[in-house]
């Protein structure tokens, strides 16, 4: 115990020194901040990992658009997709889109096209247009607001 309470105050200590000098605290932060910089930063447990490898292989052509991270960010970011990825056994292949899995069609099966073509929705891939929560992974039927 005396050793785990300075072990957690320097490592505490650090994250906050990582923080102040513009450097991504965790991981996960360096994939909410990279990511989530131009949609959200779509949870790692939507995709398998040979998903996450395709689209990190190439975002130099995401969606055609370049979003090229320097080796280290892209490393970083790749290693934290891997390790919280959806178990590839649930997957007959390595969908690029989220909306290409069978849990998101068979979840968003009933949605009319005139909500996916509505202004604030436009796409399936824009989620906080109906999930208010989805940039803090909150998916919940619950608090769904499918604009009409």
């Amino acid at each position: 115990m005396r050793i785990f309470l300075p072990l957690c105050m320097l490592a505490s200590g650090m994250v906050l020194a990582d923080e102040h000098r513009g450097i991504p605290a965790t991981p996960a932060k360096q994939w909410q901040q990279e990511c989530g910089a131009c949609h959200i930063a779509y949870p790692p447990y939507m995709l398998p990992p040979a998903s996450w490898l395709k689209l990190m292989r190439d975002l130099d052509k995401h969606f055609d658009t370049d979003a090229s991270l320097s080796a280290q960010e892209t490393r970083v970011v790749t290693d934290y997709l891997l390790k919280n990825a959806a178990n590839s056994k649930y997957f007959d292949s390595a969908p690029l889109r989220i909306t290409e899995t069978n849990r998101f069609r068979q979840e968003h099966d009933k949605i009319e096209l005139a909500a996916i073509k509505h202004p604030l929705v436009k796409s399936l891939a824009n989620c906080q247009a109906c999930h208010p929560g989805a940039e803090q992974e909150n998916f919940d039927e619950h608090q769904l607001r499918i604009p009409h």
